[in-house]
């Protein structure tokens, strides 16, 4: 019934509504990529995505555009940007920095700069999957497959602001346009996962 649809998108916002600890998360997970890059240390990268808070934003653009929310889209959309501006700031701050030391090659920064295919599958897997499996619980936020979306997306966020302030030349801003190709296609296969799923759209902007 329209009711029980109303009562469930209104359950869904409010899980995809992020707390103080996404924002508090987001600094810790923007100061672990710096060191992570500044110091050309893989498990650092991971440990970074491990760290992150749940991307409910990234998520809310799909439900979103999917019911047709233009207000739930925008405080998606703004939330989610004050968290990748937090990562971009502190990548800033640890390019500055990196001028500073001796000259290094950063050479794993460089895989988050660069468009691939691997890259690709895994930002696919991790927005069907949460998707999926957020429409599918009532009550919990499918955290694990989050750990891909933070990887693809809040990685290049910082790796871009690293390069724009660094003395690295090929992070800047390559990273920016890695980072913007996957935001689009994150909230254009999380629409469509949840079309597919029964969410569709009630007007135009839908």
């Amino acid at each position: 019934t329209s009711d029980a649809r109303a009562e469930f998108l209104k359950e869904l916002s409010h899980r995809l509504t992020p707390s103080l600890s996404f924002y508090t998360l987001s600094l810790l997970t923007a100061i672990i990529i710096a060191a992570a890059i500044l110091l050309d240390q893989p498990a650092l990268y991971i440990l970074a995505a491990l760290v992150a808070p749940f991307l409910s934003p990234a998520i809310g653009l799909s439900l979103a555009a999917a019911v047709g929310s233009v207000r739930f889209f925008l405080r998606s959309l703004a939330a989610f940007a004050i968290g990748s501006l937090v990562v971009f700031a502190i990548g800033c701050a640890a390019g500055w920095v990196s001028t500073r030391l001796a000259p290094a090659s950063y050479s794993i920064a460089f895989d988050h700069a660069r468009f691939n295919w691997g890259d690709f599958v895994l930002l696919s897997a991790g927005i069907i999957l949460s998707a999926y499996m957020l429409i599918r619980s009532r009550t919990s936020k499918p955290l694990v497959t989050s750990v891909a979306l933070v990887y693809e997306l809040y990685l290049p966020i910082g790796v871009a602001g690293f390069g724009l302030t660094g003395s690295v030349p090929g992070l800047w801003p390559d990273a920016l346009l890695v980072f913007a190709i996957h935001l689009a296609w994150c909230a254009l296969l999380g629409t469509l996962t949840m079309a597919v799923m029964g969410l569709r759209p009630g007007n135009v902007f839908g």
